[in-house]
């Protein structure tokens, strides 16, 4: 089973979902890489973000979900969301289809 860590909704909200940054946690420095997925729909809205962890290297993912509340006048509510880091390693997959020409 993949290394989990679960982090504060303070953490979440305030440093990776709206700033994409970097952040500390349990003394360990993580670094923003990149986001690697989104998706939004009429119900919200799911961000998967990709971090290194400095001392060791290692990858990391979270997905952040948010949950649209509201008709004409909408808003998202930021706590929808499990908090949780899961390390992740790059895999290459090489997929062959056969296409119209």
């Amino acid at each position: 089973f993949p290394v989990t860590i679960k982090l504060t909704h303070e953490i979440v909200k305030e440093t990776i979902f709206y700033n994409e940054g970097d952040f500390e946690f349990d003394g360990e420095q993580y670094d923003f890489v990149q986001e690697i997925d989104n998706s939004i729909d009429d119900d919200g809205r799911d961000f998967t973000y990709l971090y290194k962890r400095k001392s060791d290297g290692k990858h990391f993912k979270i997905t952040v979900s948010q949950v649209r509340y509201g008709y004409e006048s909408y808003d998202y509510e930021d706590f929808a969301n499990e908090c949780e880091l899961i390390e992740v390693e790059k895999r290459e997959k090489v997929i062959t289809t056969w296409e119209a020409v």
